[in-house]
């Protein structure tokens, strides 16, 4: 009798990375706050200003700090392990929402404008992290399975 050598599913591929399990974690608690945040934002900031057209204005300071971020970023984390990475994309949100929050109490465009661009590096950070995490715990035929549950 011939019997086909089954794959293993993903979820056994995935218990045999113990360090994306614990990733996996960080980035769940990291990007539901990104998205509770993605959903308030421009709401408040709307509140705030009393015009969507000077929201969306502040929001795109985020993608053009962003775009910065992208620039510089790969030259000053070439050194830096994983774990910082991650504490570094922890502490940019952080950053976010305390500078977002204070806004409540000390309202200028220019403290709405930092905290956006907190945003934009935390989120570039982020994007940096999981590639670099996903490159070195995972060989590059579980690659792709990788990328995919961690982005669905």
């Amino acid at each position: 009798m011939h019997h086909e050598q089954v794959s293993p599913s993903f979820v056994e591929k995935v218990r045999q990375y113990p360090r994306f399990s614990i990733y996996l974690g960080f980035i769940f608690l990291i990007t539901l706050s990104d998205a509770l945040l993605s959903y308030w934002t421009p709401i408040y900031i709307q509140d705030i200003v009393g015009s969507a057209t000077v929201m969306g204005i502040i929001l795109a300071v985020s993608s053009i700090v962003g775009l910065i971020a992208d620039t510089y970023l790969p030259q000053l984390i070439k050194k830096i392990n994983i774990t910082k990475l991650m504490l570094f994309t922890a502490i940019f949100s952080v950053l976010f929402v305390l500078t977002i929050l204070s806004s409540q109490y000390i309202f200028t465009i220019l403290l709405l404008l930092i905290a956006v661009g907190f945003w934009g590096i935390y989120y570039e950070l982020l994007a940096f992290t999981n590639a670099i995490f996903l490159t070195k715990v995972s060989n590059s035929e579980n690659r792709s399975s990788f990328w995919a549950i961690l982005y669905s």
